[in-house]
């Protein structure tokens, strides 16, 4: 064989070693991400959204419940709507224990995070607790193992156990909206001071944002400064 034909031979075989499957549908990519350009294509980036609770909206004033009913937290960063290929994603790491998508549903969260104009590195970052029930049932926690990628990535202290779930609630993607505050209202608890600390409280999703509102006021109670809301999608 001639060695300009093996040479051929070689940079194909590369090639095809190099070659990649997209984690969500199956097809091969040939770059260095984990996602093809068809699935990225269905994310869908949130824009303008109102200033402290980042439901997606036309502008980026406060939203008629925030001025109504104002949160605890002073602000949402909230990456991308909670549909197509990032719905996929999420659902793959929460209820299939999928490593892989975990890592790189945190990994794709930081590298937007860190280019958002609200970004700002706190103090703390706090994942949203789930009952030890849940934890034994689920077997993990998907958003504190998120935040120990974000964490590490943004070389930021994390405390998985600062606030904890004491009580035992149902999901709130069963309830209705009107129950769902009365559902997480004092499940969450905190035995230790946050005296003049920057929190981020970080989790995957984001639907009525009644549990981070509900640990937004134990982290303030507890002396937080100011508390700040990550998360992946907003629903």
């Amino acid at each position: 064989m001639k060695l300009r034909e093996l040479n051929k031979r070689l940079i194909s075989w590369q090639k095809w070693l190099l070659l990649r499957s997209c984690i969500l549908c199956g097809s091969a990519i040939e770059s260095n991400t984990e996602i093809c350009p068809a699935c990225e294509k269905t994310f869908k980036p949130i824009d303008a959204a109102c200033s402290i609770c980042g439901s997606p909206a036309k502008n980026s004033k406060e939203c008629g419940r925030c001025q109504k009913d104002p949160p605890m937290f002073s602000q949402t960063i909230a990456i991308f709507e909670y549909s197509g290929a990032i719905k996929t994603l999420i659902h793959r790491m929460k209820y299939h224990q999928d490593n892989f998508a975990l890592h790189t549903a945190a990994n794709l969260f930081v590298h937007k995070l860190q280019q958002h104009k609200c970004f700002a590195i706190p103090n703390l970052i706090i994942p949203v607790p789930i009952h030890t029930t849940r934890l034994v049932h689920r077997g993990f926690n998907q958003s504190a193992e998120i935040t120990k990628v974000v964490a590490n990535e943004l070389q930021c202290p994390q405390t998985p156990h600062m606030i904890t779930k004491t009580k035992h609630t149902s999901s709130q993607q069963s309830l209705p909206l009107g129950k769902r505050k009365s559902n997480v209202r004092g499940a969450f608890s905190t035995t230790m001071r946050l005296d003049g600390q920057s929190i981020a409280i970080l989790d995957d999703v984001m639907t009525s944002g009644e549990t981070l509102r509900e640990l937004s006021r134990v982290a303030i109670k507890a002396g937080a400064r100011k508390v700040v809301c990550w998360v992946i999608a907003r629903a």
